[in-house]
């Protein structure tokens, strides 16, 4: 097998169609010191190497805003897996699920003093009033937890 030389020199058109670059950007090139010429029309063919390692040294670093933008935009996708695979649910599907539960819980406790006293008034009074006194402690409960999670301030936390 025969062993193929490079040549040493190329001319400009070989240039443009080895680094797919046109005249201008040649031209310009060759204005800010990046490659040289070694006569005209022609050019050493460590040109091609010279604007090879020119165009890794140039790759901008990513702006902050560029770097927000592709976080925000990985962060969509994350959401749209999780709620596809449904880890995670809307909040105001969590609060008619809430609201509905405590339409069924509420009238249920309500009603559970005169289901057990009967006709008997003194028993129901007193079942009544457990019913409400824990019905107190259950919205207490969930207030303070409310305010955790939101902060005294109304705020999330």
């Amino acid at each position: 097998m025969k062993a193929t030389t490079l040549p040493e020199q190329i001319n400009s058109a070989e240039l443009q169609r080895l680094t797919g670059y046109g005249h201008a950007a040649i031209t310009k090139f060759e204005q800010d010191g990046i490659i040289k010429r070694s006569a005209k029309d022609t050019w050493p063919l460590d040109t091609v190497t010279k604007l090879i390692a020119h165009l890794r040294e140039r790759r901008p670093a990513l702006s902050e805003e560029r770097l927000r933008f592709e976080k925000a935009r990985a962060d969509r996708e994350r959401l749209k897996v999780m709620k596809e695979s449904k880890e995670v649910v809307p909040a105001s599907d969590l609060d008619a699920l809430i609201l509905f539960v405590v339409g069924k819980l509420l009238p249920f406790l309500g009603g559970l003093p005169a289901r057990i006293a009967g006709h008997d008034m003194v028993l129901r009074r007193k079942a009544e009033a457990i019913v409400f006194e824990e019905q107190t402690k259950m919205a207490d409960a969930c207030k303070a937890e409310a305010d955790r999670l939101l902060g005294k301030d109304g705020r999330a936390a």
